[in-house]
């Protein structure tokens, strides 16, 4: 990753959600954008044969060298750095998030969760693609 300046733009979103606990999965197509401060996506959820329109932002800031992504509510979700991969943490109540970035390069990159809690445990594979 070379920096936020880079991945500024729209990007097509792919995601599938494995849930392990209703042994479902879940789907995700839509557009991400990306500006100077924030990131938004919107697209379509699909669940069987239903579907719902989904959204979700982030703010975006610079902070030691790092791009930080804010929940909309200004509290902190994770570090990027410039690494081509990285894994993250995120611990939110009693749910764990563990993720991993993969920078392909400056028009596609990749993002992995899994997210272990009391009511959750679901793998998230994503891939955004520049348009």
């Amino acid at each position: 990753m070379s920096g936020l300046d880079s991945f500024k733009g729209i990007w097509e979103v792919r995601r599938t959600v494995f849930d392990r606990l209703t042994r479902s999965r879940v789907s995700f197509s839509g557009r991400a954008e990306i500006g100077a401060d924030g990131f938004r996506e919107e697209g379509d959820t699909r669940y069987g044969a239903m579907v719902l329109q989904s959204s979700r932002s982030y703010l975006l800031r610079i902070e030691d060298d790092r791009v930080v992504v804010d929940f909309p509510d200004r509290r902190e979700f994770i570090r990027i750095g410039e690494d081509a991969s990285q894994a993250l943490f995120h611990q939110c109540g009693a749910d764990a998030y563990s993720g991993r970035l993969i920078f392909r390069n400056s028009d596609e990159w990749g993002e992995i969760w899994q997210v272990r809690g009391p009511r959750k445990n679901y793998r998230s594979v994503a891939v955004y693609r520049r348009v």
